[in-house]
This record gives structure tokens, sequence and C-alpha cells, in this order.
């Protein structure tokens, strides 16, 4: 729900103050970069999070952990990382507005 509130608010504050806010630039960036984030979260992060509880559950009644845990873990850590920098470039971008 936090994000959703970020996105509605920021669109309205742009909406407020620019008659058409996607042909500013930063604005446009930072909006796509910010929709990245959450499809990386939704399509990737979340689902990996999910098979990994399940994998979790079983290898708490055998105490083996499969490698398909790992591996989705180094996956989860990459695109982890990734989707969490991106709103940290947008901060940039809101901060220092490049052309």
């Amino acid at each position: 729900i936090g994000a959703v509130l970020v996105l509605a608010t920021g669109l309205l504050m742009a909406y407020r103050y620019f008659d058409d806010f996607l042909k500013i630039r930063w604005i446009a960036w930072g909006l796509g970069l910010f929709m990245l984030s959450g499809i990386i979260w939704v399509t990737a992060l979340v689902p990996i999070q999910i098979k990994q509880a399940q994998l979790a559950r079983r290898f708490a009644e055998n105490d083996n952990i499969p490698q398909e845990y790992w591996r989705l873990g180094r996956i989860w850590m990459i695109l982890g990382t990734i989707a969490a920098v991106l709103p940290l470039v947008n901060v940039c971008f809101m901060v220092f507005k490049p052309n």
C-alpha cells in the first residue's frame, strides 16, 4: 500500500505543478524507474520469497536444505539489490533534476 500511496501522491503533485509532467525528462525517468522497481518486486521477488518459504517448511522437517533454496536466494539478492537501488536513483533525479 505504501508504494501505491507514494506513486499516487507523486503523480498528483506532478500534475498540479506541471501541465504535461511526462514531458519533463527527470519526472518521466523517475516514474519509469519506480515502476520498474515495482515490476521486479511483483514478478520476481515476491514469487521467490513464496517458493523459499515453501522450501523452508520442507527442510525444517528433515534438516536438508536443497540447492534450489540457495539458488533462489542468490537470485533474490541480485534482483533485490537492483529493486532497492532504482528508488535511490529516483532520489537523485528529484534532487538534481537533470535535463
